[in-house]
């Protein structure tokens, strides 16, 4: 079972954006893959992006596209829903879904749509 230790920041050049990155102490990882989405916003129009990883973080598929949108959560949303939609294509027995917008993860999982199908961090 691999766990995570810590976070180191990380500060991208030049991009005045900061994330942090979790620290992977044991070797022993599960076969699972990793599915990375994201949605941005601007007045009317949005684009969504999807990254697809294995289990050793090679990159397996992506997606990006522009989209009509109404808000940055239906963006989002859309990203997160694009991620599913990329998880069943390829048929993925485990798969961890990871988007950095809480309140949509939230409402996937209350809603109980994606409960049981997916681990969403």
């Amino acid at each position: 079972m691999w766990s995570d230790v810590g976070s180191a920041p990380i500060r991208p050049e030049g991009s005045g954006l900061s994330t942090s990155r979790s620290v992977l102490l044991s070797s022993q990882r599960p076969q699972s893959s990793k599915i990375s989405c994201d949605g941005a916003f601007k007045g009317r129009g949005a684009a969504i992006g999807v990254v697809l990883r294995n289990s050793t973080d090679c990159f397996m598929d992506g997606i990006g596209k522009r989209i009509l949108a109404v808000s940055s959560q239906y963006a989002e949303a859309a990203a997160v829903r694009e991620a599913c939609l990329l998880a069943f294509a390829t048929q993925l027995r485990l798969c961890t879904i990871e988007s950095d917008n809480q309140e949509v993860i939230k409402l996937s999982t209350t809603e109980g749509f994606l409960t049981g199908k997916f681990l969403l961090l």
